[in-house]
């Protein structure tokens, strides 16, 4: 398993956003999962995932250039991973 968690703030302010959209498209797989989560009011998300994957998460606002980044699942069984997105306006 996977777990993957972070905080998406405004690049220009530091400030949390709130009600953006995170993805998660399997490049393995070519597939986008059906599942979009969304950050809390403190810009806070959290996924986790199963299987030995690779991908990208996307994240979205309206108002903010969208911004991608990949995650690559290690061979061993449970990986963390903890990441903080800057979304520009």
């Amino acid at each position: 398993m996977t777990y993957v968690e972070g905080t998406v703030t405004d690049s220009l302010s530091g400030l949390p956003l709130d009600s953006v959209r995170v993805f998660w498209q399997d490049t393995l797989a070519d597939t986008i999962t059906g599942w979009p989560k969304y950050t809390d009011s403190a810009g806070h998300f959290e996924v986790d995932f199963f299987g030995y994957r690779q991908g990208v998460f996307y994240f979205l606002k309206q108002g903010y250039k969208s911004k991608q980044i990949s995650i690559h699942a290690s061979e061993t069984r449970y990986q963390f991973t903890d990441v903080e997105i800057r979304l520009r306006n």
